[in-house]
């Protein structure tokens, strides 16, 4: 997250993170990224999930005690992050590059974005053992990179970083 400055309950408010993770909230994510990001609020940003009341539920059950969740479609995520300027951390979960992309090109305040999984899908390739993208997402994580996002690959939150230059030609 970019800024690192004091919150007013003594806390660090390290800001907004955008992360793409094609299975949004699992293990990985609940107990290891949120907890030691010491993130506040979740946003899961999916177009589909706003649909599906049983996959909210589980969702729901799946967060961390004392985190804030809620549940948008994207358009509905790029509105509430332009909006709001809460002394928070928080986490916006995507399940694709594309909506990564949608987000981070119309909220200047999100300045990292996270690519953890994307499963091996049509026309996808191998970046790393659990990140297979196409040639329109890398194109878009071109766009995000040249539009001064940074990007940062890894499944895990203790794994080191995996580049993406060798793939982005």
């Amino acid at each position: 997250m970019d800024e690192v400055h004091e919150r007013a309950d003594g806390g660090l408010n390290m800001g907004i993170l955008l992360r793409v993770d094609d299975k949004l909230c699992h293990g990985q994510v609940t107990y290891l990224w949120i907890k030691k990001m010491k993130i506040d609020r979740l946003m899961i940003a999916d177009d589909r999930l706003v649909a599906d009341n049983f996959s909210q539920v589980i969702l729901k059950l799946s967060k961390p005690a004392g985190v804030e969740q809620e549940i948008l479609t994207v358009r509905a995520a790029i509105k509430r992050l332009a909006e709001e300027h809460r002394d928070e951390n928080l986490l916006v979960l995507v399940g694709s590059i594309e909506n990564a992309w949608q987000i981070a090109a119309a909220c200047p305040g999100i300045r990292r974005v996270s690519i953890g999984a994307v499963r091996q899908h049509r026309g996808s390739r191998a970046c790393s053992p659990h990140i297979y993208l196409d040639d329109e997402e890398l194109e878009w994580c071109k766009n995000m990179i040249q539009s001064g996002i940074q990007l940062e690959c890894r499944y895990g939150y203790d794994d080191p970083l995996i580049d993406l230059s060798p793939f982005l030609g």
